[in-house]
């Protein structure tokens, strides 16, 4: 834009009391000054506040923008039955006719959840 002319527009703007401008476009287009749209590339972004510089150094500095680091984790466990008074699940002792079967407490309910949360870790599982 002709500085002097934009100048003159931001000048009586003020002196009219009207602040709901969002840039010299806007103010040049209010004031008739002629405003032309230019074809480029989005990259040539408008620079307006600071958060706008930070996004724009950014880019230039070729940094990605960081993302919360979210991870899922999926588990199962599978036991026989067998004879036996009760099922573990999850803590819970509920009394049955058959058990499961294990070296260890058979909690299927336990175990997968424990493989869930070593798999978001990239732990492996409880298994190996």
């Amino acid at each position: 834009f002709p500085f002097w002319p934009l100048l003159a527009a931001h000048e009586k703007a003020h002196h009219l009391g009207k602040a709901d401008f969002t840039d010299d476009a806007a103010i040049a287009e209010w004031a008739h000054i002629p405003v032309k749209i230019v074809q480029g590339s989005p990259d040539n972004i408008k620079l307006t506040w600071a958060r706008d510089i930070a996004m724009a150094d950014q880019r230039l500095s070729g940094e990605r923008p960081r993302f919360p680091d979210i991870r899922t984790g999926n588990g199962y466990d599978v036991h026989a039955f067998e004879p036996g008074d009760h099922v573990t699940l999850c803590g819970v002792v509920i009394p049955h006719d058959r058990k499961l079967s294990g070296h260890s407490d058979a909690d299927v309910g336990l175990h997968a959840l424990t493989d869930a949360l070593l798999a978001t870790c990239g732990a492996g599982d409880i298994g190996t």
